[in-house]
């Protein structure tokens, strides 16, 4: 969905920061090259933000590959790993979510807490 800067504000204004999935189409596949943080005060106030939830899934290989270079990867987070990896030129694909499908993006117990509040209709 397209979204003007002002909705994001309302949405994340707790944030502060996005996350930015830049992604490519290779064929039939959405394959993601980087991802990376912006911060909020620095999007242009007339920018229009597709936002998009990818899901990306990791087969066996692609995680065992992960811990066998757990000592070589600079990395704390999972989006510096995924970076990592596709640095180490491993594809990884990013499956869209339609936003009908009711996903949401619970990354600490504040937006669990926003999610049950909404669900009650408060």
């Amino acid at each position: 969905r397209n979204m003007e800067l002002k909705r994001l504000n309302e949405i994340y204004n707790r944030k502060k920061l996005i996350f930015n999935a830049e992604l490519d189409k290779a064929g039939s596949e959405i394959v993601l090259k980087r991802i990376s943080q912006l911060k909020m005060k620095n999007i242009h106030t007339k920018a229009i933000v597709h936002q998009i939830i990818p899901i990306f899934a990791f087969n066996y290989d692609f995680i065992n590959n992960i811990l066998n270079l757990k000592n070589e990867i600079p990395a704390i987070t999972v989006w510096e790993t995924l970076n990592y990896m596709i640095s180490k030129k491993r594809k990884v694909v990013a499956f869209n979510i339609e936003n009908k499908y009711q996903f949401f993006d619970i990354d600490e117990k504040y937006d669990l807490k926003k999610l049950k509040k909404k669900r009650k209709g408060q």
